[in-house]
């Protein structure tokens, strides 16, 4: 999109005091939005413009005020929102929260909560070969990427936070967070961090969770994945994909498949499946190019919410499969095609969905409710759910990397 007027969105607040919503920039060139309104605690700074070039984004803005350039030249710094409560003394980068909610924060095999690298020194590689080196060893890491490191295939072992560190943090190709049926891989962070799946070697994912627990995705941007751009599958279990946008660009290498998300593989999975696939997704933005899985699910109980779904074009957002079951709280459809639906009758006999206050703006198609399977109606962990007409201001300024 070429350069524009921002769109204003006015200050609101979330039911725990969370900080208020500005607007959002334009996609090239971006205007200042009107600043949001306070909440209860802390308070943000503008941050600087964005960087140039489709690669990498650039963002403007600060606070919950608008954010610049999504791509193409860099953005005008929005005016400053104030933090909510749940990100009191935000830095200069904005009030966004970064705070760890959903199922990567329950305790479960063996693990309290999901911490990744934990306290252990940071190290920044300078090559790939280091990258690869740190990422898969034995060691509790705390890895900053600070440049562009083309990667295939990144594999990470167990106790590991990856850390994108400036507007140049990028990955060209793929992560695998994999581990197998005798050793499951845990405890990892990716966060802050931009994932160009284009030349993967990741079963075709630009991200993969596979046989592994406590995970947690936050505040990335990943797109043009082969096959997907994110799969949980396999056994996986405690995973938050929080703060996060996924797209597809005209660079895509499949134009016929730009499917995001898939949680759970095979109907014939159920013995390694059952149970698992728990996996939390917030403030997320699915935004151009999206056509499917957003996710498209199987077996596990997933809650979705506070997200915004923007991908005009689309056959369907969220889809759930065999014995999915499905938590939909206060999300913002706009101008999407069929945004909940079961994969077909005979799932729809073990699937259920359960949907609460969210917004359709334009959106059209099937808004599929209920189901033959066990409903999952409430989240075992603490959350704040933010109206839905707050949503598309607050998650287009806050996420991706910050």
């Amino acid at each position: 999109m070429t350069g524009g007027t921002a769109q204003l969105a006015s200050g609101g607040s979330t039911t725990s005091s969370a900080s208020g919503s500005g607007g959002v920039g334009a996609s090239s060139g971006g205007v200042p939005a009107k600043a949001g309104s306070a909440g209860n605690a802390g308070a943000g700074k503008s941050s600087s413009g964005g960087g140039s070039g489709s690669d990498n984004p650039g963002r403007g803005g600060a606070g919950t005020g608008g954010i610049g350039a999504s791509a193409g030249s860099g953005g005008t710094p929005a005016t400053g929102g104030g933090a909510g409560a749940n990100n009191a003394g935000a830095s200069s980068k904005g009030a966004c929260p970064d705070a760890l909610v959903g199922w990567a924060s329950v305790a479960g095999d063996g693990v309290a909560t999901t911490t990744g690298g934990g306290t252990a020194p940071k190290v920044r590689p300078s090559t790939a070969a280091e990258l690869e080196q740190y990422a898969g060893d034995d060691e509790p890491r705390v890895i900053e990427i600070a440049s562009v490191f083309s990667v295939p295939r990144l594999t990470v072992a167990s106790n590991k936070t990856l850390i994108g560190v400036g507007a140049n943090a990028r990955i060209d190709g793929g992560i695998r967070i994999r581990g197998s049926a005798d050793v499951v891989i845990s405890n990892v962070i990716v966060k802050n961090l931009r994932v160009n799946g284009r030349t993967t070697d990741v079963d075709g994912d630009a991200v993969q969770v596979y046989n592994a627990h406590h995970v947690w995705i936050d505040h990335v941007e990943i797109y043009d994945g082969v096959d997907a751009n994110l799969d949980v599958v396999h056994g996986s279990n405690w995973v938050t994909i929080s703060w996060s946008k996924f797209h597809y660009t005209s660079a895509a290498p499949d134009p016929e498949h730009k499917y995001s998300t898939l949680i759970g593989h095979s109907d014939d999975n159920a013995e390694e499946d059952m149970g698992r696939l728990n996996v939390s997704l917030h403030h997320n933005w699915w935004a151009e190019g999206v056509t499917e899985r957003m996710p498209r699910v199987r077996f596990g109980k997933v809650h979705s919410f506070n997200n915004l779904f923007a991908s005009p074009g689309n056959n369907y957002c969220l889809r759930a499969g065999h014995g999915a079951q499905l938590l939909i709280e206060n999300n913002y459809f706009q101008g999407v095609s069929n945004p909940h639906e079961f994969n077909n009758d005979e799932d729809e006999q073990t699937a259920h969905i359960t949907e609460r206050n969210s917004a359709y703006s334009g959106a059209t198609g099937t808004q599929a409710r209920d189901g033959g399977g066990t409903p999952f109606t409430s989240a075992p962990y603490p959350l704040v759910l933010e109206p839905a007409a707050d949503v598309p201001a607050r998650v287009q300024a806050c996420a991706g990397p910050r």
